[in-house]
């Protein structure tokens, strides 16, 4: 009995020993699959760290490749590349190749899309140049093959009379001497021939080379006519003058009628400049209603300003999005002008040089340069070039002289392709809003405020003449006894 109850608790110690090892063993599987799992999850994380970095580079890539491609070229410049990116390499040979392929190419035109039609125009253009210089060059040899002919035959029939000559010269010995001298003439005229040849020949290639002037400055005046008629065309179209804005507003306080800009110091931005201001939207900028104008009054930072306003829509006031624009400056760069005709600028239909000189601040003020200016004599100071940015058109002068600078510095335009711009137009891009001038109607009062508005356009002047009924008034002769005051006459005249 005692054997059965010791094998009973063997079999129990065994069964014991046998689920704390198994116990043991599940344990370590399971601490090893945890420890497995975790290292795979951190792993896993790694990974995936790496493919959305790679994945965030390639979409910057993709970025930059379809700017060089399908343009516009400015948004390279935001871009972030890593510096070891083959990428980045395609970004510095795109800048190198528009510099060299695309330099009179738009700014925001210069893409490799647009490029090959623009090399392809280039191309054309060549070829038809050298097509038209070959066929000058072939006629020019075939003209000299012809004259080469005509003087060989020439100098064949000479040695034939001079055979002649020499079979008849033992009979005829006085002859011979005329032949002799009749055939120094035909030498020398011969001579003269060849020279007027060889002459003919000079002319001919310089007619040619002055052809091929004369053919590249029409093409270029036929560029510019093209461009001045898609400015044109523009215009028609009801199209804004500018393309890019300036700058753009960040904050505003209506209270205080001040508003932040995105332009400072680095961009060459001044105080007293002014600006117009336009909405701006998903749809770009609304150039066909302007919403106010801003004069700048503290430049802050880098590329942040103070502006007030001096003038806005109450029903449609500026907000923070609004883009600005000015015709006579851009972020880093000097804007040239020109002006001709009359700078009335008040719109009293006078000339006031004042008013010029005021048309000058303000181009200077806001970091413009005049390359080009009609005088009040008609003659024209300075050179207007292709970097010119506007014409500016006062009032047609009708002077003689001055009309005459005026039509020139116009057609000058036209053929460089410069657009002009009405002076009203131009001051209202700027924002500029002219001085107030209160007519005063007491004593203080001026009477060229109220001049005469006659038919005729001229004013009355006086001719020193007085009516015979109005004359000189004299007091009454002292101790008369008489009254001081004149005396009417019947006539209604006082003595």
């Amino acid at each position: 009995m005692a054997s059965r109850e010791n094998m009973g608790l063997q079999i129990w110690l065994m069964v014991t020993v046998i689920f704390a090892v198994g116990m043991a063993v599940a344990a370590s599987v399971f601490y090893y699959t945890d420890s497995s799992n975790k290292q795979r999850l951190e792993a896993a994380k790694t990974k995936a760290e790496k493919d959305s970095a790679t994945i965030n580079n390639l979409n910057f890539e993709i970025q930059a490749l379809k700017a060089m491609i399908q343009g516009p070229p400015e948004e390279l410049e935001g871009i972030p590349l890593s510096p070891d990116s083959e990428v980045k390499g395609l970004v510095d040979k795109f800048h190198v190749d528009m510099a060299t392929y695309a330099s009179n190419l738009d700014a925001g035109d210069r893409s490799y899309s647009k490029i090959g039609s623009h090399l392809i125009s280039e191309l054309q253009n060549r070829n038809e140049q050298f097509k038209q210089s070959t066929e000058e060059q072939n006629k020019i040899l075939a003209a000299r093959q012809a004259n080469e002919e005509a003087t060989k035959n020439q100098l064949a029939e000479a040695v034939k009379q001079q055979q002649t000559v020499s079979d008849e010269l033992l009979k005829q010995k006085t002859e011979f001497e005329e032949y002799k001298r009749n055939q120094a003439t035909a030498q020398q005229e011969l001579q003269s021939r060849v020279q007027q040849a060889e002459a003919d020949k000079t002319a001919a290639e310089s007619q040619v080379a002055e052809q091929k002037t004369s053919s590249d400055a029409t093409i270029n005046k036929m560029r510019n006519a093209a461009e001045l008629l898609r400015n044109r065309v523009r215009d028609l179209r009801g199209e804004a003058i500018f393309r890019i804005p300036d700058g753009r507003v960040t904050w505003i306080n209506q209270g205080s009628q001040m508003v932040w800009i995105n332009v400072g110091v680095a961009d060459g931005l001044r105080r007293q400049m002014t600006f117009s201001v336009y909405r701006y939207d998903v749809n770009g900028i609304d150039a066909t209603r302007k919403k106010g104008d801003i004069e700048v009054t503290k430049v802050v930072d880098e590329h942040l300003a103070e502006a007030r306003i001096s003038n806005d829509l109450t029903e449609d006031p500026i907000v923070p999005g609004d883009v600005i624009f000015s015709p006579v400056w851009r972020p880093g760069r000097r804007m040239g002008f020109a002006l001709a005709g009359i700078m009335d600028v008040d719109g009293n239909d006078r000339r006031d040089e004042g008013e010029r000189d005021l048309v000058h601040k303000l181009i200077t003020m806001n970091g413009g340069v005049i390359l080009a200016e009609v005088d009040d004599k008609g003659a024209i100071n300075g050179t207007m070039t292709p970097a010119t940015t506007y014409l500016v058109k006062g009032s047609v002068p009708t002077e003689q002289n001055e009309f005459a600078g005026y039509n020139e510095l116009f057609n000058q335009a036209n053929e460089i392709g410069i657009q002009a711009i009405n002076l009203d137009e131009f001051l209202s891009l700027m924002g500029y809003q002219g001085e107030m001038r209160t007519v005063r109607l007491d004593k203080a009062a001026r009477g060229e405020d109220f001049q005469p508005k006659l038919k005729t356009g001229l004013r009355p002047q006086s001719t020193g003449q007085t009516s015979g009924i109005f004359r000189n008034r004299k007091p009454s002769a002292a101790g008369s006894g008489g009254s001081n005051l004149p005396k009417r006459r019947r006539n209604g005249a006082f003595d």
